[in-house]
């Protein structure tokens, strides 16, 4: 039998459960609390009505985006993100949001916002407890002139302004130096052009591990102070700058740096040998600058390596020295650049993680055995510009996880098992196999890709059927013929937006199913043998209750001349006469 204290003690248990309950329920929200929304809500546009709930019959703690601690009522935390599905707000932010004193989460972003107020007070609001700022990617025209109203945060820990312009702040750095707490700093797209590159020293928060200044106007090298951060800095992102010079070896003091970003800048010397030396990189991109000479062995060293970016730039390099031994490599772009290598199984052998793989146009050679099979499973790969031919390479059979393909201007010419090959870029998304000299009659194939382009190559017989996945499709320059009726009428509603089977030998009439092509904006047919259409179908199109502009425009321009064919471009149709 259950003891009597046990049962008095499972009473009380349920007591005080109920007790916490009632009290959650009778303590409503705060007067000043709701004051502070009301004066937010006043200078808000809300044309979709998402905030219909903000209304005095109701309590603030149910209104949508807030959240109050259930035992003493006060706001907590206030989230209106639109997360890219919810009808967008806008108006300006009130600053009166921060008289919320128990307020340590506000988040904003992704909406319509175009100014912020900050409202006039003799003494600073008690806002110490707010730890999560987030206002980006807001309207283009939300303009801050300063950021001195953020200096009283002194708890907050995450701020994010993406896409707000600063341009007029030109002492940003000094605002964001009062806040002792902050740990992550994103400052992406926000016209910023003084980043006060000679100062030895600024005086960030030392807990900052994430910075984000990407896509900002800076010009200048890369500032001395950056380097000389006391904090533990594992994320740093300059990308879309203007920084030119060198990567200066003070980098090496950022010790705990995980991911460095510093592609599309003008950096130009050589990729320094003592990056190896940075254990604890992640992700590496150094793409779109002017970097030559080598790629350091040294970069063999960075074992925790999963991402690594050096595409567009001028080097050359003996992959096989450099790069074989990242064991946690997961992709691997080394795109235009000017590799001079021989690829062989060696250079891949432990390379079992890499999912992206991305060589084109580097000038490397492949030497690899008709038997061989890869270590990893690829979901992307591109050898554009790479030779692999002339016969297709059967190794990439083995792939069985592609996404995403492109062997374009790669000089296959040769397919042993057209089924077979066929079937393999049926089970891929997005395929380029472009200028190349394939042949072979495609009547019978079927294409189940969503992006496929195949012009440029040898191909004959009528075009291919296409499946509901297909998006864009690319056929022209090859011999193509038959009649278009196959490949527009026999499918029914279609996703296809764009279609060029230009230059082919294309016969007959354009036929009327266009009902099926709601989404094209984009369509080529020139350089065919299309003929023009029947002299009752224009004068019915002419006259007639015909309402749909697309078909009525393609005709009456068949009617002026159909010579070379049609461009279709966002729904307008140009008819292009000549040979």
């Amino acid at each position: 039998m259950v003891s009597f204290s046990l049962k008095i003690s499972l009473v009380l248990f349920f007591l005080l459960c109920a007790t916490m309950f009632n009290i959650s329920k009778v303590i409503g929200c705060h007067e000043k609390d709701e004051w502070a929304l009301s004066m937010f809500k006043a200078g808000v546009l809300d044309p979709s009505n998402r905030l219909s709930s903000w209304s005095t019959e109701e309590d603030c703690c149910e209104w949508i985006g807030v959240r109050c601690d259930n035992l003493t009522g006060r706001i907590t935390q206030l989230d209106l993100n639109s997360n890219y599905y919810e009808p967008l707000i806008g108006g300006e932010i009130s600053l009166s949001l921060l008289q919320l004193e128990f307020l340590n989460y506000l988040d904003l972003s992704l909406n319509n916002f175009t100014a912020i107020s900050i409202p006039p007070s003799k003494s600073p609001p008690n806002i110490s407890k707010l730890e999560y700022l987030d206002l980006s990617f807001n309207s283009l025209d939300m303009v801050i002139d300063n950021l001195l109203w953020l200096s009283p945060l002194s708890s907050l820990k995450y701020l994010n302004l993406g896409r707000i312009d600063l341009s007029e702040e030109t002492n940003w750095l000094h605002s964001l130096a009062m806040l002792p707490s902050l740990s992550n700093l994103y400052l992406t797209m926000c016209e910023l052009s003084n980043i006060s590159p000679s100062l030895n020293y600024v005086n960030l928060s030392s807990s900052l591990v994430t910075l984000d200044l990407s896509y900002n106007n800076f010009k200048s090298k890369l500032p001395n102070w950056l380097f000389n951060l006391t904090s533990p800095i594992s994320y740093l992102d300059l990308s879309g700058n203007h920084f030119y010079g060198q990567i200066p070896i003070s980098l090496l003091r950022l010790r705990n740096l995980q991911s460095f970003k510093l592609w599309k800048n003008r950096l130009s010397g050589s990729i320094p040998y003592w990056l190896g030396q940075h254990e604890h990189l992640q992700y590496l991109d150094l793409a779109y600058n002017l970097l030559s000479g080598s790629i350091p062995s040294t970069l063999g060293n960075l074992s925790s390596l999963v991402h690594l970016d050096l595409s567009s730039n001028h080097l050359n390099a003996n992959l096989q020295e450099s790069l074989c031994q990242l064991s946690n490599l997961k992709s691997l772009n080394l795109e235009g650049n000017s590799l001079v290598d021989v690829i062989t199984e060696v250079t891949f052998s432990k390379l079992s993680k890499l999912e992206t793989l991305q060589l084109s146009s580097t000038g490397v050679e492949f030497d690899l055995n008709s038997n061989w099979v890869p270590p990893f499973q690829l979901h992307e790969l591109s050898l554009r510009n790479i030779s692999l031919g002339p016969n297709f390479p059967t190794w990439l059979y083995t792939l069985k996880s592609l996404d995403s393909l492109d062997i374009s201007s790669s000089r296959v010419s040769s397919i042993d098992d057209e089924d077979m090959f066929w079937s393999f870029l049926a089970k891929i998304g997005d395929v380029d196999i472009s200028h190349n000299s394939i042949s072979g009659d495609l009547s019978e194939v079927t294409l189940n890709s969503t992006y496929i382009d195949l012009s440029y190559n040898d191909f004959t017989g009528e075009l291919p059927h296409i499946s509901s996945n297909l998006i864009r499709f690319g056929a022209s320059h090859n011999s193509f013929s038959g009649t278009l009726f196959s490949v527009l009428c026999h499918h029914g509603e279609n996703a296809v937006e764009h279609l060029d089977i230009s230059n082919n030998l294309l016969t007959g009439q354009l036929p009327d199913c266009w009902a099926n092509w709601k989404l094209l904006v984009y369509l080529n047919l020139g350089s065919n043998k299309l003929s023009e259409p029947e002299k009752q179908k224009q004068k019915e199109l002419e006259e007639g209750d015909e309402d749909d502009i697309f078909l009525k425009s393609l005709y009456l321009g068949m009617g002026v001349g159909f010579a070379v064919g049609f461009w279709v471009v966002s729904g307008s149709i140009l008819s292009i006469m000549g040979a």
